[in-house]
Protein backbone atom coordinates (compact mmCIF):
# COMPACT_ATOMS: atom_id res chain seq x y z
CA UNK A 1 0.00 0.00 0.00
CA UNK A 2 3.14 2.23 -0.58
CA UNK A 3 2.33 5.79 -2.21
CA UNK A 4 3.64 8.41 -3.04
CA UNK A 5 2.23 10.85 -0.29
CA UNK A 6 -0.15 10.53 2.51
CA UNK A 7 -2.26 11.75 5.08
CA UNK A 8 -5.21 10.19 7.50
CA UNK A 9 -8.96 10.86 7.09
CA UNK A 10 -12.22 9.96 8.35
CA UNK A 11 -14.12 6.97 6.35
CA UNK A 12 -17.76 8.34 7.10
CA UNK A 13 -18.29 6.97 10.40
CA UNK A 14 -19.35 9.37 13.37
CA UNK A 15 -17.28 9.03 16.38
CA UNK A 16 -19.01 9.43 19.17
CA UNK A 17 -17.45 9.14 23.05
CA UNK A 18 -19.87 6.78 24.39
CA UNK A 19 -18.00 4.57 26.24
CA UNK A 20 -20.80 2.26 27.58
CA UNK A 21 -21.51 1.10 23.89
CA UNK A 22 -18.30 -1.14 22.34
CA UNK A 23 -16.43 -1.40 19.36
CA UNK A 24 -16.45 -4.54 17.46
CA UNK A 25 -14.40 -5.75 14.37
CA UNK A 26 -15.79 -6.73 10.97
CA UNK A 27 -13.62 -8.49 8.59
CA UNK A 28 -14.81 -7.84 5.26
CA UNK A 29 -14.08 -9.19 1.89
CA UNK A 30 -10.99 -7.68 -0.04
CA UNK A 31 -11.98 -3.96 -1.40
CA UNK A 32 -15.68 -4.53 -0.21
CA UNK A 33 -14.88 -1.99 3.04
CA UNK A 34 -17.02 1.20 1.05
CA UNK A 35 -19.96 -1.24 0.19
CA UNK A 36 -20.39 -3.11 3.44
CA UNK A 37 -19.70 0.48 5.52
CA UNK A 38 -22.59 2.15 3.34
CA UNK A 39 -24.92 -0.99 3.93
CA UNK A 40 -24.34 -1.21 7.93
CA UNK A 41 -25.20 2.71 7.96
CA UNK A 42 -28.36 2.13 5.49
CA UNK A 43 -29.26 -0.10 8.38
CA UNK A 44 -28.49 2.67 11.24
CA UNK A 45 -25.25 1.17 12.71
CA UNK A 46 -22.33 3.48 13.34
CA UNK A 47 -19.32 1.82 11.23
CA UNK A 48 -15.64 3.39 11.22
CA UNK A 49 -13.37 2.93 8.20
CA UNK A 50 -10.15 4.85 8.94
CA UNK A 51 -8.90 5.65 5.81
CA UNK A 52 -5.55 7.28 4.41
CA UNK A 53 -4.83 9.69 1.27
CA UNK A 54 -2.26 8.58 -1.12
CA UNK A 55 -1.33 9.68 -4.25
CA UNK A 56 -1.12 7.34 -6.95
CA UNK A 57 0.22 7.52 -10.59
CA UNK A 58 -2.75 6.97 -13.04
CA UNK A 59 -2.22 7.16 -16.95
CA UNK A 60 1.08 9.31 -15.89
CA UNK A 61 -1.06 12.12 -13.35
CA UNK A 62 -0.94 11.90 -10.00
CA UNK A 63 -3.85 11.50 -8.27
CA UNK A 64 -5.10 11.53 -4.65
CA UNK A 65 -7.11 8.41 -3.56
CA UNK A 66 -8.23 7.26 -0.27
CA UNK A 67 -7.56 3.98 1.20
CA UNK A 68 -8.96 2.39 3.89
CA UNK A 69 -6.21 2.15 6.46
CA UNK A 70 -6.54 -1.45 7.57
CA UNK A 71 -7.88 -3.14 4.54
CA UNK A 72 -10.70 -5.61 4.70
CA UNK A 73 -11.81 -4.10 8.01
CA UNK A 74 -14.24 -1.83 9.79
CA UNK A 75 -15.36 -0.79 13.13
CA UNK A 76 -19.08 -0.81 14.67
CA UNK A 77 -20.40 0.79 17.62
CA UNK A 78 -22.99 -1.13 18.74
CA UNK A 79 -24.30 -3.37 21.87
CA UNK A 80 -24.13 -6.99 19.45
CA UNK A 81 -27.08 -8.67 20.31
CA UNK A 82 -28.64 -11.88 18.41
CA UNK A 83 -30.69 -10.02 15.67
CA UNK A 84 -28.26 -7.21 15.16
CA UNK A 85 -25.42 -10.04 14.85
CA UNK A 86 -27.88 -11.24 12.11
CA UNK A 87 -27.82 -7.75 10.58
CA UNK A 88 -24.24 -7.51 10.38
CA UNK A 89 -23.67 -10.89 9.00
CA UNK A 90 -26.32 -11.28 6.08
CA UNK A 91 -24.96 -8.03 4.70
CA UNK A 92 -22.80 -8.86 1.08
CA UNK A 93 -19.25 -9.04 1.80
CA UNK A 94 -18.94 -8.77 5.33
CA UNK A 95 -16.65 -12.04 6.13
CA UNK A 96 -17.43 -12.04 9.87
CA UNK A 97 -16.86 -10.01 13.53
CA UNK A 98 -13.78 -10.81 15.14
CA UNK A 99 -13.86 -12.84 18.36
CA UNK A 100 -12.99 -16.29 19.69
CA UNK A 101 -15.78 -18.07 19.12
CA UNK A 102 -18.45 -15.03 19.94
CA UNK A 103 -17.63 -11.36 19.15
CA UNK A 104 -15.48 -9.53 20.80
CA UNK A 105 -15.13 -5.93 21.92
CA UNK A 106 -12.05 -4.07 21.45
CA UNK A 107 -10.33 -3.25 24.65
CA UNK A 108 -11.25 0.53 26.17
CA UNK A 109 -7.35 2.61 25.94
Amino acid sequence: MAGLGGGLTHGGGIITGDDAIPWYVIQTHCRTENRVQMALQRKGLEVFCPQVSVLRMRRRHKVQVNLPLFQSYLFVHAEINATVFHQIIKVEGVVRLLGNGAPAPLAPE
